[in-house]
């Protein structure tokens, strides 16, 4: 009999049962292929519901008509937000009400956050296994099978918590045991893998002696969720941020970490937001000191009521002030340097209306993952213009961006919705073509070359046309251990359109990728 069996025993109570989807999707997402996921979420009926009514949500799909696939959906919301949306799900399968200090909504906030942090690690680490995530949402899962087993005692834990002692510290005095202990035999029972274990079983303490290196590498990326997260959920936000800083080094520069105060808040809340947990949206660093500000108004206020020494107070004041405004000034360069940065990484470009350039490569690069997973091609292309400068010239840059706008309006007509279309400068516009081999390519590259032929004639009836590059991926004809990143593929067709406006023969053109690889 296992600890956890042994204390539900003594307390005269049953282990809790998992839900059975919530076994299944820990089962699929840990243990089987990727489309056995995906084929998991089609065929239940309350997950498929799920995803498509995020899809079809207005901040996803604005005026578009809704959609009714959920393969459809995936490729809106993308693979790694709809992987965290089903795994998110198993919050809405185990919240439960509660009429004490314990609560569970405040409990999974707190565990949905760890989730998003370790999609925004999994795009600066390298290699990041996928368990990780799971683990990241479900590390502290044995604090409701303590709070389950007997309420009352944990109260007792979470009273000797607001004493600052540490959470498994105080689990053991009053249990005996702690929740990372409990977790980690809960879930054995459901043969997972023992990687995944582990880390539940150890996220708080490492054992130097036993564990083999890719387990302790799991652990420290862990403990930097643990921290990170848990920054915005503690009145000791500097101190927890600090433990968290010196975790992150190895992978985060200090500009990175600064940048998170106020970038990761964001991230969190829009996911928060989905699973109607808003009364717990994070606040960024800034927020926090105007929330500090405003506790230092109220101190002055009661001191005012008190009828303090009025020096005392104006000294206390004009301190509290000047570190406030110091602060503030800092807080306001960080803000504005941020606010530029996600400008240029938000999901469209404000001013053609097209997709921004930094989405189109998220999207370019995701696509050549499934691609390679699923071995099917596509193909990319880029049309330029050729008449940037002279749009500049007759109509101006706010006049030239308009003629861009209207231009994308007629192309994206003329494309599937699955189809991608961003601007990048100068002209130039890139055309994402998923599931087109180089022979489809080549007949859409024509019908696009007609129809912007035909709307700047218009404008400059010598127009001769815009010149179009096709660049096609095949898996199948890829040696597989050549590693082909969305950047070369970027490079390549753009080194192949200046090839064609130099050469000046032709206006469309097909780059194969298996013959053109190595001059690139």
């Amino acid at each position: 009999m296992g600890k956890l069996e042994e204390l539900f025993q003594r307390e005269g109570k049953e282990v809790p049962s998992f839900p059975e989807l919530g076994v299944k999707i820990l089962q699929t997402h840990l243990l089987k292929p990727e489309e056995e996921f995906w084929k998991l979420v089609e065929e239940t009926p309350e997950l498929k519901q799920f995803i498509l009514d995020i899809a079809n949500s207005p901040k996803y799909r604005k005026d578009a008509p809704p959609v009714s696939s959920v393969r459809l959906a995936i490729l809106i919301l993308g693979d790694t937000l709809a992987k965290n949306l089903v795994l998110g799900y198993l919050s809405k399968l185990l919240t439960r009400q509660t009429f004490t200090e314990f609560n569970y909504r405040l409990f999974w906030a707190r565990a949905l956050s760890n989730l998003v942090f370790a999609t925004f690690l999994s795009d600066l680490i390298e290699p990041f296994p996928v368990h990780l995530f799971p683990a990241s949402l479900l590390m502290d899962y044995g604090v409701i099978l303590l709070y389950l087993a007997n309420p009352q005692a944990y109260l007792q834990v979470l009273k000797r918590r607001r004493l600052d002692k540490a959470i498994f510290e105080a689990e053991e005095e009053v249990f005996g045991l702690n929740h990372a202990e409990v977790g980690a035999e809960y879930f054995e029972q459901f043969s997972l893998p023992r990687r995944f274990i582990l880390n539940l079983r150890y996220h708080h303490q490492d054992p130097e002696n036993f564990l083999p290196p890719d387990i302790h590498r799991d652990l420290k990326i862990l403990r930097m969720v643990d921290h990170g997260v848990g920054s915005f959920f503690t009145h000791n936000r500097e101190e927890r941020f600090a433990k968290f800083k010196e975790i992150s080094r190895e992978f985060f520069s200090e500009d990175e970490l600064e940048a998170f105060k106020e970038v990761f808040p964001k991230v969190a809340n829009n996911f928060l937001e989905i699973f109607d947990l808003d009364e717990y949206k994070l606040l960024t660093f800034s927020e926090y000191e105007k929330e500090k500000e405003r506790r230092i108004k109220e101190l002055e206020d009661a001191q005012k009521k008190e009828e303090l020494n009025l020096k005392e107070l104006l000294k206390k004041y004009e301190e509290a002030k000047f570190v406030f405004l110091k602060e503030k000034e800092e807080l306001l360069e960080k803000y504005f340097r941020l606010l530029e940065r996600l400008e240029k990484e938000s999901l469209l470009d404000e001013k053609t209306g097209l997709y921004s350039f930094p989405y189109f490569m998220r999207r370019l690069k995701e696509e050549l993952i499934r691609a390679r997973r699923y071995v099917y091609p596509f193909s990319l292309l880029l049309i330029d213009l050729d008449v940037s400068q002279k749009l500049k010239e007759k109509f101006g840059l706010e006049g030239e961006v308009e003629v861009i706008k209207v231009l994308g309006g007629v192309i994206n007509k003329a494309l599937r919705r699955c189809d991608l279309l961003s601007y990048e400068d100068e002209g130039r516009i890139f055309v994402l073509l998923p599931h087109t081999p180089s022979n489809g390519a080549m007949v859409v590259a024509r019908k696009l070359y007609r129809k912007i032929e035909e709307n700047l004639k218009k404008v400059f009836p010598k127009y001769h046309g815009p010149y179009v590059v096709v660049l096609s991926y095949n898996p199948k004809e890829i040696n597989p251990k050549r590693d082909i990143p969305e950047t070369l593929l970027i490079n390549l067709i753009k080194k192949g359109i200046e090839v064609v406006k130099k050469q000046g023969k032709t206006r469309i053109s097909l780059i194969t990728l298996e013959r053109d690889f190595e001059t690139s």
